[in-house]
């Protein structure tokens, strides 16, 4: 079975740690960004940063909860794609 190739499983490793560090970039420039238009005046909103943290804490816990449970993650992933269709 191809999931028993060591390819296979460094690939998946790899994947993991890319959408970790897009989805946990994101949010770091999100920050950024509204800093940075605070500092200019744009933006006076300090709530935000609240917001962007508690769901930063979110993330992690459901990535955590995504390795302890796989196959829930699977299925939950095979129905948003199916869903989007």
């Amino acid at each position: 079975m191809h999931k028993d190739l060591d390819i296979w499983k460094l690939g998946i490793e790899l994947v993991e740690k890319i959408y970790k560090y897009i989805s946990f970039g994101s949010f770091s420039e999100l920050e950024t960004q509204l800093i940075i238009s605070e500092k200019l005046g744009y933006f006076k909103d300090n709530s935000i940063f609240e917001d962007i943290e508690n769901i930063r804490r979110k993330h992690l816990n459901f990535i955590k909860y995504i390795k302890n449970n796989p196959l829930k993650h699977f299925y939950a992933f095979a129905f948003i794609h199916l869903w989007r269709k």
